[in-house]
């Protein structure tokens, strides 16, 4: 679905951009440049390809960008969402990559129960996708998208219960 959304918007000759949860800008600028071939025998047989003008944008980088894009600004948010509400808890000492968050042994437990929460709090009756497909409308008036999937029926506060859900 957002590829298929994606491939309409770069079509209007529009580059995506939205917030993240955490209220981050995302930009996907994948642009297309005019190229120029030079060869030349100065100091042996060399060929360059110099990168001109601005001519359009990359619809096929834009189509397979927006997914890991769109997650990678989901989980970025949902740390960010981990750390404040770590440090309103008095945990001080973190360790993040990308989806992975670490702590000392005496806060793993407390951590975790904050994982579950801050995850619980950020998806819990929001629609993410329908927010991001308006966003995309609003870029340019001639935009017209298809709505999301439709949301499964996961009991979402499951997940507060759910001793494996991060790992």
């Amino acid at each position: 679905w957002l590829q298929k959304c994606i491939t309409l918007v770069s079509r209007a000759g529009v580059y995506a951009r939205w917030q993240s949860p955490a209220d981050f800008p995302v930009y996907q600028h994948y642009s297309e440049y005019e190229t120029e071939l030079v060869r030349t025998d100065l100091f042996g047989r060399i060929k360059l390809s110099l990168q001109g003008a601005e001519s359009g944008i990359q619809t096929f980088r834009a189509r397979n960008g927006v997914a890991p894009n769109y997650v990678h600004g989901n989980d970025s948010s949902h740390m960010v969402f981990t750390i404040l509400e770590a440090a309103a808890r008095g945990i001080d000492s973190l360790a993040m990559i990308h989806d992975d968050f670490g702590t000392h042994a005496a806060d793993t437990e407390e951590l975790f129960d904050i994982i579950r929460l801050t995850f619980v709090r950020m998806y819990y009756d929001r629609d993410w996708l329908m927010a991001w497909k308006k966003e995309m409308e609003r870029l340019d008036d001639t935009i017209e998208l298809p709505d999301p999937p439709k949301q499964g029926d996961l009991d979402l506060l499951q997940v507060l219960d759910s001793k494996y859900f991060f790992g």
